[in-house]
């Protein structure tokens, strides 16, 4: 089959239209191009190849470095700095207030907590540092307006919402303000829906179609991960 392939494609006006033809081609996943591969490796060779071995190897191919990390040390680093971290209870009450319905205490709260105090700087970097702290702050928010709840696919589609527009910002101010406004919303959406008087077929209703959501927020995260 190579042979038949370079055949083909010997002259330079073919490796051209080979080319263009290979650009108009749709685009797959990865895993699936990556099962076409061990097909066409078995169909020429005769021989059965591991997926696990070959993503593995795969991963060299990837101009993607990253700096090894260490997660028994940096556990062990955060380990001692909670064990000095007087400010944990009052992190705890403070996301325990959305899942109380209670904006007013929710503003008071934050106002009495800093990342500095909480020993959050993950980062050199500010703009970067501020960021990660806003993700960290949406997701606790997320799992406390669930408990609090908050049917789990209103809470994700805000998770997801909030995240997303943090990454686009640079401006270290914008992203403490968006997350300030994030954390009430999801107060108050936690107090709207435990307000709401609904039959028991309509309760049901909602926690199917919230499922649903559940089940297509999850698809879009595998597929934005495949396609990576």
């Amino acid at each position: 089959m190579a042979i038949m392939l370079r055949e083909k494609f010997s002259s330079n006006d073919k490796i051209q239209e080979g080319l263009a033809y290979c650009q108009c081609l749709p685009k797959i996943k990865k895993t699936t191009l990556i099962d076409i591969g061990i097909l066409l490796h078995y169909m020429i060779f005769n021989e059965k190849l591991d997926v696990g071995i070959v993503l593995e190897k795969n991963k060299v191919l990837e101009d993607a470095p990253y700096k090894i990390v260490k997660p028994d040390l940096y556990i062990f680093k955060r380990r001692q700095n909670d064990f000095e971290n007087p400010n944990l209870p009052h992190i705890h009450k403070f996301f325990s207030t959305i899942k109380e319905e209670n904006k007013k205490n929710l503003i008071q709260y934050k106002h009495s907590l800093s990342q500095e105090d909480n020993g959050l700087m993950l980062t050199d970097d500010a703009l970067r540092n501020r960021k990660s702290n806003g993700i960290i702050a949406i997701t606790l928010a997320t799992r406390y307006a669930i408990e609090g709840k908050l049917p789990a696919g209103v809470a994700y589609a805000l998770n997801y919402l909030y995240i997303h527009t943090i990454e686009q910002l640079d401006n270290a101010h914008a992203i403490k303000r968006l997350v300030e406004d994030a954390l009430c919303t999801f107060a108050d959406r936690v107090k709207e829906y435990n307000t709401q008087n609904f039959s028991n077929a309509v309760t049901t209703c909602i926690n199917h179609i919230n499922k649903g959501s559940v089940a297509k927020f999850e698809k879009s995260i595998n597929r934005l991960v495949n396609e990576e």
